[in-house]
């Protein structure tokens, strides 16, 4: 990684519009961070390059991925018992509205390297190119709150590729070229869907590897697109055995586990979203919003427009 990059791009850390809003949130004031950027910019780089960072407890309203470079640091959420030791190479995602704080009073150097998104911005222009990944999908749109969330996660990931993709990334933002901001919104949406590969790929149980398993599996990731003979061919075998299949091991057939994970996908977006109802049904899949409609309004008794 070229580190000349990131320390210039570290030197503006202090002079971004740390803008923190009171707000009512369940009842009671808290801080917001506003976005931090250029009221022009979509997507930024933030990188923080010192020995000593004591943010205030806080939540932010667009989506953030961090990185950590070098260093070790803590975040604390929402009970101050409760913090997650962050060392090198580790990754940090959380919703937005995520409750947190960064902590580091050593004398240690770290680096951590966030990408920021404008959260309309995510939704709109990088989910339908990673929402065939369901875990994905629920953990970046689905809070257990609709106002906040304090659900996140981080694992341990020493790789060059994303290295290489953040190098790309502070690159780009650093140019002063006219596609920078729409060449970070295709890097952002590779550093995802390499770091929830890796992911996935470390929570597998022996379960998950049996053939149904690995069937369903394929269904959720490609809902979007797959047909009962298209699975039958990715699997090497014949539609009719795979039909049996899945209905013996789970008492549904192969159009009700798609429709169950479309149908799924649509009502997260419809609570958690302002997509419009064409744009759902065009991420989902259907040929016509009509079509959407109808399944909606027959697998759950109302229509899309009533949740």
């Amino acid at each position: 990684m070229n580190l000349d990059s990131v320390k210039l791009v570290a030197k503006e850390f202090d002079k971004l519009n740390w803008n923190f809003k009171l707000e009512y949130i369940n009842g009671h004031e808290e801080l917001v961070s506003q976005w931090l950027g250029k009221p022009d910019e979509d997507i930024m780089v933030c990188i923080y390059d010192g020995n000593s960072i004591n943010e205030p407890y806080h939540r932010q309203d667009f989506f953030f991925f961090n990185y950590t470079l070098k260093g070790h640091y803590y975040i604390y959420n929402n009970d101050p018992k409760i913090k997650i030791e962050v060392n090198p190479y580790d990754v940090h995602i959380a919703q937005p509205f995520n409750g947190y704080a960064l902590i580091n009073k050593g004398n240690e150097e770290f680096i951590v390297i966030g990408i920021l998104i404008k959260k309309e911005v995510f939704i709109k222009e990088l989910l339908p190119s990673i929402s065939s990944d369901l875990n994905m999908f629920k953990f970046l749109l689905d809070p257990s709150n609709k106002n906040t969330s304090n659900a996140s996660f981080h694992f341990n990931f020493k790789s060059e590729a994303l290295e290489s993709i953040l190098d790309l990334t502070i690159t780009a933002y650093l140019s002063k070229s006219n596609k920078r901001i729409e060449l970070m919104k295709s890097l952002a949406v590779s550093f995802l869907l390499i770091v929830f590969d890796e992911y996935n790929k470390r929570n597998i149980t022996t379960k998950d590897n049996s053939l149904i398993d690995k069937m369903l599996s394929y269904i959720a990731s490609n809902s979007n697109n797959v047909s009962l003979e298209i699975l039958a061919a990715h699997f090497g075998y014949h539609p009719n055995y795979i039909s049996k299949l899945i209905h013996e091991k789970t008492g549904k057939s192969f159009k009700q586990l798609l429709l169950q994970e479309k149908m799924e996908r649509a009502n997260i977006l419809l609570k958690n979203t302002n997509m419009s109802i064409d744009s759902i049904s065009s991420m989902l899949g259907y040929n016509d919003t009509s079509s959407f409609y109808k399944a909606y309004k027959n697998y759950f008794n109302k229509t899309p427009r009533n949740i």
